[in-house]
């Protein structure tokens, strides 16, 4: 908003009304004093003067931002595709990640009993020679949920084969029994282990199981007499670095989030009457496991009214796809009614709520759509998440009656002092244009010295127009609203009130808006850019007397 004690688009008239204020004054009482010599001479006495002038007092351009500042919204307010002005607010929404639902999958420590017997095979010396490849157990991984997996890699922890016997046996280092496990790969080979020494897992190893879950170890070289390897299988993965399989149809998260309408609010709710006629809700969420997901909105509220959303992808259901962005937009088609959201957002608006229940591999059934084929293969890193955002936008399509903004325009008036001389008559016009469909009343005011009160200059608000038709400013069928010598807004001021005017810093403007054809209900769209130029002009008489008698 640009704020000046002179029109920023006004050519200056010529001769003396085309003069700053105080260079006009001075200019006149240059004639007085002229006067007033010629007095002294004889020619004059006792003359009085009242002379007019037009004293300008300021100019406010004003874009549709800065207007929408006064209300403290502007922060909020973006530009539509459309060009409409448009009121977004928005909150995270995390589905999926640290500390937010439950992992996709999870391996907890596995714990295996190890027994193989040996009696089928002699030994000599007290020491039996295993075969290789003959002698092997295999496990099945539990405790994964269902969960099938073909590929971990862990970002730590330990694998452990401990064997009983081996130690204390004169002749025989427990190194002479290798233990190969064929499912844990570094560099692509089966890693071999020393029995009872645990191997420290990290990103450069890879457990690949076999179909079902299932791993095996192999035992070769040479063991004392024993008639069964006697021990256990210890694997503490820790944290999964990265995980691949089929994890399963599950429930991972319940998520509730909440949008405060804060500013936007309190500019609504001191309103005659609010509507919104294009009410959009939006979700933004950035899927990074390579896992379908199905985001149901169980509850969306707007303040205590429940929406009730159609059925399915129609409405309630959202369909997340592996490793994409999906955008979903919530609007009045996808409510039961038709008019779902624009019934609920009232002028009395000030909060949305949503509950939303986020599912790993939906299937055809959950989404009510036969032709759905879910994959069966998923992964995850790590550091995938399921995230986003939650959104409302309200563009500023439909009708605003009587909305008042909070904060006031000010226009310095610092060049209008009174000094020696009276104003017997002061009239303040209005004029300019306006691009917005607003029609303005305007509250003109200034500050009572010492308490600072708001004091109005006149009995009651102007009346600015609003454009004359609905149009995007640079169509060229566009007509604003237009105040000139035809039509200008002219107020005359009391004594006191000239008084109090001419003894103030700043001129305040209190702006109250309402969309034309407000009173029918009919809705009108604010497009941006759009611009209101207002100008503010005083007219003046000096009463003054040369050389009194």
């Amino acid at each position: 908003m640009r704020q000046k004690n002179l029109p920023l688009r006004r050519k200056r008239p010529g001769g003396l009304c085309g003069m700053p204020m105080k260079k006009r004054i001075l200019c006149l009482l240059s004639v007085a004093a002229v006067a007033a010599g010629c007095t002294e001479k004889g020619m004059f006495d006792n003359i009085h003067v009242r002379p007019n002038t037009t004293l300008p007092v300021g100019n406010v351009v004003a874009s549709d931002s800065s207007l929408f500042e006064l209300a403290d919204i502007q922060k909020n307010m973006q530009v539509g595709p459309d060009g409409v002005l448009t009121f977004v607010d928005s909150t995270d929404l995390t589905l999926s990640g640290p500390e937010v639902g439950t992992s996709l999958v999870e391996v907890p420590a596995q714990k295996f009993d190890l027994y193989k017997d040996l009696t089928s095979w002699s030994g000599a010396g007290g020491f039996i020679d295993l075969p290789t490849g003959q002698v092997a157990e295999t496990f099945t991984l539990t405790g994964l949920d269902g969960a099938t997996v073909d590929t971990v890699v862990f970002s730590e922890g330990s694998f452990t084969v401990s064997v009983g016997g081996l130690d204390a046996v004169p002749g025989y280092d427990r190194s002479e029994l290798r233990i190969v496990v064929p499912n844990l790969l570094k560099d692509e080979q089966p890693v071999t282990l020393t029995a009872g020494e645990p191997l420290a897992l990290g990103p450069d190893y890879m457990l690949v199981l076999d179909a079902g879950n299932r791993m095996s170890v192999r035992f070769e070289g040479r063991v004392p007499s024993m008639t069964a390897l006697d021990g256990e299988v210890n694997i503490d993965g820790g944290e999964i670095d990265y995980i691949a399989g089929f994890f399963g149809r599950k429930e991972i998260s319940r998520v509730s989030r909440l949008i405060e309408a804060g500013d936007l609010a309190e500019f609504s709710q001191n309103a005659e009457y609010v509507r919104f006629d294009r009410p959009e809700i939006v979700f933004y969420l950035k899927n990074e496991y390579n896992a379908p997901m199905m985001a149901d909105i169980e509850s969306l509220r707007i303040d205590d009214t429940p929406i009730e959303l159609k059925p399915g992808l129609e409405g309630q259901l959202i369909l997340v796809a592996p490793q994409a962005v999906t955008r979903i937009v919530i609007n009045n088609d996808k409510t039961r009614s038709g008019t779902g959201l624009t019934d609920a957002l009232t002028k009395e608006f000030s909060r949305l709520a949503v509950d939303v229940n986020t599912l790993l591999n939906p299937t055809a059934a959950d989404l009510g759509d036969p032709s759905y084929a879910a994959p069966d293969h998923n992964s995850t890193s790590v550091r995938d998440t399921l995230g986003g955002a939650f959104l409302i936008a309200l563009p500023l399509d439909g009708v605003l009656d009587g909305v008042a903004f909070d904060q006031e325009m000010e226009v310095d008036l610092k060049d209008m002092n009174k000094e020696d001389i009276d104003y017997e008559e002061l009239t303040l016009t209005l004029s300019g244009t306006n691009g917005l469909p607003l029609g303005l009343s305007i509250e003109v005011s200034v500050r009572e010295p010492g308490s600072g009160v708001s004091v109005p200059l006149f009995d009651e608000p102007v009346e600015f127009p609003s454009s004359e038709n609905n149009l995007k400013p640079d169509d060229p069928a566009f007509r604003p609203g237009v105040v000139d010598g035809k039509n200008l807004i002219s107020r005359s001021l009391s004594p006191d009130k000239i008084d109090l005017l001419l003894g103030a810093d700043k001129l305040f403007l209190r702006l109250t808006a309402t969309t034309m054809g407000a009173a029918e209900r009919k809705a009108a769209k604010i497009y941006s850019p759009s611009e209101l130029d207002l100008r503010i002009v005083a007219g003046a008489r000096l009463d003054y007397t040369i050389n009194p008698k």
